[in-house]
Order: structure tokens, then C-alpha cells, then sequence
């Protein structure tokens, strides 16, 4: 395949495994150019090891300029065997931004090259982060998605103290290009602070961590601190939402949707518990709209909807429902608990209805 172009290449080499990719390295420099972009497209998805952990990390050091290496060594960290420059600026190549995942590999790496029983120094992972961030954003130009990991999310923290420093304005700038949010952890402390820098993202996913270490009593004052992340977005196109059934009031949620109005075409709503939401009239707003979807959500019936019955939406074109089933009792007729919605679905093509 010698006179085959960059670009049929890179499909051809989308369908492989990563074992596969990685014996392309070795064919030329072409080839291995184009396997590279697939294998550190997303890096960080994989299991960390202590050795895999320091294998990625210390490929991505070899990246960085020589002024943010000796920032690094300053630190106490030993980079004596990665000096070596890189055969390709693999930060370039990355279209996820893993929050958690990379602050996980900086601690794997650091706790290689320390005693586990000495107390690290927190600093040297605040340094590490500070560089790779600035790397990642400057370089990767292909980057458009970020996600914060429930199962990783505990130092996390760092990034919103970063990016509010009086120094990091470009990287806030470069952050802000990033269109694409999944936070996997509901935590008020990132909805709070991001909200400050983060307004241009337009496909927000959004899940409630069913950890016991956030406990459900301040559920509401995570509520208002997402709403308000919401609201500040300027083009938010898409929202998915998965509370997993905690029953609150998601008025403000609904307010802060109805508020992208000029923008909002898709709205998903996963295991929501509706009891103490008393109406969707707020969404009527949305004009825009185009695909409507509720799975397995709990008191989901027409006196929730019926607002959403009369209105217009000249752009909508695809609603989803899948009503909630348990083991413990059976949902009434579908004609009796949404006959307004069966009858709402005469006047839109597309409309799937589960039970």
C-alpha cells in the first residue's frame, strides 16, 4: 500500500487493535506517523499499572520544552532517563482530555521513582500537571472533548485551582476552545469554578456519583451550582443528564436549560426522578429543538408533560421514552398514565415509546 494518501491510510489504520498499530510503528516513518495518532488519541484509556503508568507519562515528559523539564527536575523528580527527544510531538495527537486519569498516571509515576512509605510532595504533581496541561492545550489541536472519572476524580481538584491563577489566561483561553464535557462525579467544586472559565463547551454530560462520600442531604446546593455552570454556557447545543433517581426538584436545571434556548437542540434525561418536579413548562422555550429523550425515569406521566403537549417545536423531530419497570410492581396502561402522549405523537415523526 505504498501510494495510498495520508488520509485512506488513517481510516484503514482506524480498524485496528492497538497491538496491531503498534507493530505499524516499525514499517516507516509514514506509517508510524499515522499509528501514532491512533495509539495517543486516547492514551490514558487503559489500566494503570505502576509501568504503564510511567511508560505514557515519561513519552509525554520527552515532550516538553527544556525550560518546563527543569522545572520538573527542581521539584526533586529524577528525568535523568528521558532526555531523549521525542520522535513525535504525541501531545498532538490527543482528543480527550482526561482530568482524572492523568492526575492517577502522575501519582503512579511519582510513587515509582519515591518510597511508598515517604510522604510525597504534593507539589511536584501540581508542577507535572501545570506542564502537561500547557502542552496538551497548546499542541493538540484536535482536542474537543474533556472528562472528569468518578473512579479517579479525588485530586482532580487541582485543575479549577490552575486554571484561576492570575498567570494561566492563556491557558483558560485554550481550556475554553474544549467543546465537549463529561463529568462522571457531582461535585459543586468544579461546577462552581469552571463556570468562571469554562463557557463555550456545547455537548455536556452530566452523572450523579453514587458515592457514599457525597451524600444526598447537599444534593440541592450541587443542583444550583450546576444550573449556574449551565447558564453560563454561550452555545450549548446538547445536555445529558443522569441523577440516577434522586429525588429532588430539578426546576433549576430546567430554568437553566430553557435559558440556551437560542442553542439547545438535544435533551436526554436518564433515571430521573421527577416527584418533586412539578412541570417541563420552562423547556417550551426551546424552540430548537430537535431530539427529546427520557430512559427509565421515575413519576414520568402527562401531568409533567402536558405543557410540552400544546407548545411548538417546529424543529423537533425525534422523542424517546422508556418508562422505568421494577420487579415489585407494574406500570399502569400505557393509555390511561400517557394518553397525551400517544396522542403527541401523532404530530411527531420519529417517536419511539418503550415500556
Amino acid at each position: 500500500m505504498p501510494n495510498l494518501s495520508y488520509d485512506v491510510l488513517a481510516e484503514i489504520f482506524s480498524y485496528s487493535e492497538d497491538k496491531q498499530l503498534y507493530q505499524l510503528l516499525f514499517v516507516n516513518h509514514h506509517w508510524a506517523s499515522i499509528a501514532a495518532q491512533s495509539l495517543w488519541s486516547n492514551p490514558f484509556n487503559v489500566q494503570f499499572s505502576v509501568y504503564k503508568a510511567s511508560i505514557i507519562l515519561e513519552v509525554y515528559l520527552s515532550c516538553l520544552a527544556e525550560v518546563e523539564k527543569q522545572k520538573i527536575i527542581e521539584t526533586g523528580i529524577n528525568l535523568s532517563q528521558i532526555f531523549k527527544t521525542a520522535t513525535f510531538q504525541y501531545a498532538s495527537f490527543l482528543k480527550t482530555l482526561e482530568f482524572g486519569k492523568i492526575t492517577h498516571l502522575i501519582k503512579k509515576f511519582c510513587q515509582k521513582q519515591h518510597d511508598t512509605k515517604v510522604i510525597r510532595d504534593r507539589k511536584q504533581d501540581t508542577i507535572i500537571i501545570q506542564a502537561l496541561l500547557n502542552m496538551f492545550t497548546t499542541y493538540s489541536l484536535g482536542m474537543r472533548s474533556a472528562t472528569i472519572d468518578r473512579l479517579y476524580y479525588e485530586n482532580t481538584f487541582v485543575y479549577t485551582q490552575l486554571l484561576l491563577t492570575p498567570d494561566a489566561a492563556s491557558l483558560r483561553s485554550r481550556i475554553n476552545e474544549i467543546k465537549e464535557f463529561s463529568v462522571d462525579i457531582f461535585h459543586r467544586e468544579y461546577f462552581s469554578k469552571f463556570a468562571e472559565v469554562w463557557t463555550n463547551i456545547e455537548h455536556l454530560k452530566l452523572t450523579v456519583s453514587l458515592s457514599t462520600t457525597i451524600k444526598a442531604a447537599i444534593l440541592p446546593e450541587q443542583l444550583a451550582y450546576t444550573a449556574r455552570f449551565i447558564a453560563a454556557q454561550k452555545n450549548l447545543k446538547s445536555f445529558n443528564f443522569h441523577p440516577f433517581h434522586y429525588p429532588q426538584d430539578y426546576t433549576e436545571i430546567i430554568y437553566a436549560l430553557s435559558q440556551q434556548y437560542k442553542t439547545l437542540c438535544s435533551l436526554e434525561f436518564h433515571q430521573m426522578n421527577f416527584v418533586n418536579t412539578p412541570s417541563l413548562e420552562l423547556l417550551t422555550k426551546c424552540k430548537k429543538l430537535q431530539k427529546l429523550t427520557f430512559k427509565f425515569c421515575l413519576n414520568f406521566d402527562d401531568d409533567l408533560l402536558k405543557a410540552l403537549y400544546s407548545a411548538e417545536f417546529p424543529c423537533l423531530t425525534s422523542v424517546h421514552v422508556e418508562v422505568q419497570q421494577n420487579f415489585f410492581c407494574t406500570p399502569p396502561p400505557i393509555n390511561k398514565k400517557y394518553a397525551g402522549l400517544l396522542e403527541w405523537t401523532k404530530k411527531i415523526n420519529g417517536v419511539h415509546f418503550c415500556q
